[in-house]
C-alpha cells in the first residue's frame, strides 16, 4: 500500500487569535512495509499528520495519494470503507471501549467489516500480543500496557495494509515500552507501521526511517526519496458494514449506563405516553362504537330496533312507539342483514305464576312482569340469532308456544299455578306440556308450551334483580326493580313468546284486537364491524341527542340493554371528549420534548466512543444502527409498559360511569391508540437522535475523539 504526501498544508481555524499552520508544504513518500518514525516536539504537527493519513481528519492543502487515487476524491463512506478496511490506529490513550471485554474490543474490529470470528481470529490476535488469557476481562481491569496492547491487537484483527501508532508507549514504563516496540518492529516485516513519537532513542533503534518535523515542516528525513512511488489504482470491495445482531448487543450494553436517570425518563416517558393513549382513546369516543363494544362485551345475538319518538326540544326519545307494516318495512330495508323479524305487542297478561314471596308489592311485580309481545320462530331462527333449544321444540301450530329461559326461571322461582294448586318447576321438563295462557279485554288464548329457548340473556347481570328482589342498579330499594325490568324488556327479546310461522295472520283472522301492533324489528348481530356500525346506525344523524325537526320523517334506533345504559352516559362523555383532543395535543407535545431531551443527552455522553468506533471505521450508518437499538429497546419497554397502563386506565374509566355488573364499554384502547403512541414515541427518539446525531457525524472523528466543538 503505497503512499504519497505532495505539499500537505493543515490550518486550525480559531475563534480568537490568529489561525494555526499544523502542517506547511509537507511531502514524502511511504512504502508498502517498514516501521516509520515521525519525531517532533508536541504541537509540532505529527499527531495531526498521522490523523490525515488515517482519514480521520482533513486537511486545507496539497493532497494525500493511497495506491494511486486522491484522497480527495473519496466521500464519506470511501473514507469509512478505507479505514475499516485499510488502517489499522493504535493511540496513545488506547481509546477502548471500556465496557467491553478485552474479546469484545478487539471483535468489534473484525464484525466492522461482517466478518465472524469461525477461525479464531480474536484469540490469534490476542496470542500475538501476550493476552490471550486475559480475553473475557473488561478492559477497565487492565493495566496501561495490556489496555495498549488490547489496541495493538484490535488494530491487527482486519490485517490492515497501514498501523498508525500515537505515541503507542507514552504511558507505559520503559520495559513494558520496549515490549510494545518489538512487537511493532516484528509487525512491520509484513506491513507498514507509522509510529508518532517524541522518543529519538527508541526511533533509531526501531524505526527504517525517521521523519523529523518542527513547526509543522520537515527538518529531517533519515531516507528521503524524491521519486515517486509508481502505483495502480485499486479496487476493493466495500464492506457492508455492521451485524445487526452486534449493534443490537452494543446498544442493549448503553441501555442501563445511567441507570437513575433512565428510571426518571422511564417514569416521565411512562406517564406521557399512557396520557397520550388515554387522551385519544377518550378523543376516539363514538357512540356507535361504543354500543357496537358493549354489544360485543355482552356477546350479543341480535339487533332490536324501533321507532323513534320527538319529545322536548326537539330531540328523539327511546319509548316504545309502535310502528306500522310499511315503516317496519322501511327499517328493514335499512338493514344489511338477510334476515328480520317483527316483535308484536298485544296488550296481554300472562297467567299461571304463583304469588311472589318478597316484599314488592304484587301488584307492581304482576304489572312489571307482564308478557304482552310475540315473535315467530321457525325455520332457521334459532340458527340465525344464535340462540339455543334449551329443551323440546319449537312450536308448530297455533296453539302452541315456546317460553324464553327468562320466562322459564319465574317459574321455576314462583311455580306453576294449576287451578288452585301451586306446582313447583324444577326443570325444564316440568313445564314441557303445561298449558300457558294470555288474555286481555278482547281476547283470550292458551297454549300448550313446547320449549324452553335460551335467548342470551345475562343472567350474571340482572338475575338478582328478577329472583330475589334485589336491584342492580341504583339503591338496595325495591324502587328500582321497575327501571331495571324496563332495561331488560327494552329489546323485547326475553319478554316475548315464541310462535309458529303465520301465527299473525291467525291473530289477525281470529281477533279484532286494537291493542295488537309492531314494536320492534329484529335481526341477527352478525357480519363485520363494519357492517354492524352500518346497521346501528340506521337513525343516521338524526339521534343521539342532536336536534331534529317534525319533518325529518322516520327515525329509527337501536333499543337493547346496551343502548338503554349508554344513553345515559353518553352526553357527559361527549363534553369530555371535547377537551380530550387538547391533552392529546399537549402530552405529544412533552412527550416529544422530554424524550428528545433524554435521547440527545445519551448521545452528547458517547461522543468519544462514537469518534473511536467512526475511527475503527464504523460507517455512519453503524453508528445510527446502535443508537437506534440503544433506545429502540427503552422504546420498545416503555410502549409496552405504557400500553398495559393505558388498557388498564381505559378500564377503570368505563367503571367510572358504569357498574362492574353492567359490563358496558364506552371506549376502548386500540390499535389506533398504539399506533398514535408508537408514532409519538417513535418521533421522540428520530427527534432525540436526529440533531445531536447530524451534528456529531458532520465532525472528523478526531474532532469526536477531542471533543471539539
Amino acid at each position: 500500500m503505497a503512499i504519497v504526501v505532495k505539499k500537505l498544508e493543515k490550518i486550525y481555524k480559531e475563534k480568537r487569535g490568529a489561525d494555526v499552520r499544523a502542517l506547511k508544504d509537507i511531502s514524502f513518500n511511504l512504502p508498502d512495509t517498514g516501521m516509520i518514525f515521525i519525531l517532533g516536539k508536541s504541537g509540532c504537527g505529527k499527531s495531526t499528520l498521522l490523523n490525515i493519513l488515517g482519514g480521520i481528519d482533513g486537511f486545507d492543502g496539497g493532497d494525500v495519494i493511497i495506491d494511486g487515487k486522491s484522497i480527495k476524491d473519496y466521500g464519506a463512506t470511501d473514507l469509512d470503507a478505507y479505514r475499516k478496511a485499510y488502517v489499522g490506529f493504535v493511540f496513545q490513550e488506547n481509546n477502548l471501549l471500556d465496557r467491553e471485554s478485552v474479546k469484545a474490543n478487539v471483535s468489534l474490529a473484525l464484525e466492522l467489516q461482517s466478518e465472524r470470528d469461525n477461525g479464531g481470529k480474536v484469540f490469534s490476535a490476542l496470542e500475538s500480543v501476550g493476552l490471550k488469557d486475559f480475553a473475557d476481562r473488561k478492559c477497565n481491569r487492565l493495566s496501561g500496557g495490556q489496555k495498549q496492547r488490547v489496541a495493538i491487537a484490535r488494530a491487527l484483527i482486519k490485517s490492515p495494509k497501514l498501523l498508525l501508532c500515537d505515541e503507542p508507549t507514552g504511558a507505559l514504563d520503559s520495559e513494558t515500552g520496549a515490549e510494545i516496540f518489538n512487537l511493532l518492529k516484528a509487525l512491520s516485516k509484513s506491513r507498514l507501521v507509522v509510529v508518532v513519537s517524541h522518543d529519538r532513542e527508541s526511533a533509531e533503534k526501531y524505526g527504517d526511517r525517521i521523519i523529523e518535523l518542527k513547526d509543522g515542516e520537515i527538518i529531517s528525513d533519515s531516507l528521503p526519496t524524491d521519486a515517486e512511488i509508481k502505483t495502480e489504482e485499486k479496487t476493493e470491495k466495500k464492506r457492508k458494514g455492521l451485524r445487526f445482531t452486534r449493534a443490537f448487543k452494543i446498544g442493549a450494553g448503553y441501555v442501563a449506563v445511567r441507570p437513575v436517570r433512565m428510571a426518571i425518563c422511564l417514569l416521565i416517558c411512562l406517564i406521557t405516553f399512557t396520557l397520550v393513549g388515554v387522551a385519544d382513546t377518550v378523543y376516539a369516543y363514538d357512540r356507535d362504537r361504543a354500543l357496537l363494544y358493549t354489544m360485543d362485551a355482552q356477546d350479543s345475538k341480535c339487533y332490536a330496533f324501533g321507532k323513534a319518538d320527538i319529545v322536548e326540544n326537539n330531540r328523539l326519545a327511546m319509548n316504545l312507539p309502535k310502528m306500522s307494516y310499511d315503516e317496519a318495512e322501511e327499517l328493514c330495508s335499512l338493514l344489511n342483514v338477510e334476515r328480520c323479524d317483527y316483535i308484536y305487542g298485544m296488550g296481554l297478561g300472562f297467567g299461571h305464576f304463583s304469588e311472589l314471596n318478597g316484599s314488592l308489592d304484587k301488584n307492581d311485580w304482576a304489572e312489571n312482569t307482564r308478557i304482552d309481545k310475540y315473535i315467530e320462530a321457525y325455520g332457521s331462527f334459532l340458527t340465525d340469532y344464535g340462540y339455543t333449544l334449551l329443551s323440546g321444540r319449537l312450536p308448530e301450530t297455533v296453539t302452541e308456544v315456546a317460553l324464553p329461559e327468562f320466562l322459564f326461571n319465574f317459574f321455576k322461582t314462583h311455580g306453576y299455578k294449576d287451578g288452585s294448586k301451586v306446582l313447583n318447576i324444577n326443570s325444564y321438563a316440568d313445564l314441557l306440556g303445561k298449558t300457558v295462557s294470555i288474555a286481555n279485554p278482547v281476547c283470550h288464548q292458551s297454549f300448550t308450551v313446547t320449549g324452553i329457548i335460551d335467548t342470551n340473556f345475562v343472567y350474571e347481570k340482572q338475575a338478582k334483580v328478577l329472583f330475589e328482589g334485589a336491584p342492580v342498579y341504583g339503591s338496595a330499594s325495591g324502587a328500582d326493580f321497575s327501571n331495571d325490568m324496563y332495561n331488560i324488556r327494552t329489546d323485547a327479546i326475553h319478554a316475548s313468546i315464541f310462535v309458529c310461522e303465520g301465527y299473525n295472520e291467525y291473530f289477525l283472522e281470529n281477533f279484532n284486537d286494537p291493542y295488537r301492533e309492531i314494536v320492534r324489528v329484529i335481526a341477527p348481530y352478525k357480519g363485520s364491524d363494519k357492517q354492524k356500525i352500518e346497521n346501528i346506525r340506521v337513525y343516521t344523524t338524526q339521534y343521539g341527542g342532536k336536534p331534529v325537526s317534525e319533518e325529518c320523517g322516520n327515525c329509527y334506533h337501536l333499543v337493547n340493554y346496551a343502548a338503554v345504559i349508554i344513553n345515559d352516559a353518553d352526553r357527559t362523555f361527549s363534553v369530555i371528549k371535547k377537551y380530550a383532543v387538547y391533552a392529546v395535543a399537549l402530552t405529544v407535545v412533552i412527550s416529544v420534548l422530554f424524550f428528545s431531551y433524554y435521547v440527545s443527552g445519551t448521545i452528547s455522553e458517547k461522543r468519544r466512543e462514537i469518534g473511536i468506533l467512526r475511527a475503527m471505521g464504523a460507517s455512519r450508518w453503524d453508528i445510527v444502527k446502535i443508537l437506534a437499538c440503544e433506545h429502540g429497546i427503552f422504546t420498545v419497554v416503555t410502549l409496552a409498559l405504557s400500553t398495559v397502563i393505558a388498557v388498564v386506565c381505559a378500564v377503570l374509566l368505563n367503571a367510572a360511569f358504569f357498574s362492574s355488573a353492567t359490563e358496558a364499554v364506552l371506549i376502548k384502547f386500540g390499535i389506533r391508540q398504539f399506533v398514535i403512541m408508537s408514532a409519538v414515541a417513535l418521533s421522540a427518539v428520530a427527534a432525540g437522535i436526529a440533531v445531536p446525531l447530524i451534528k456529531l457525524l458532520g465532525k472528523k472523528p478526531v474532532d469526536v475523539i477531542a471533543d471539539r466543538k
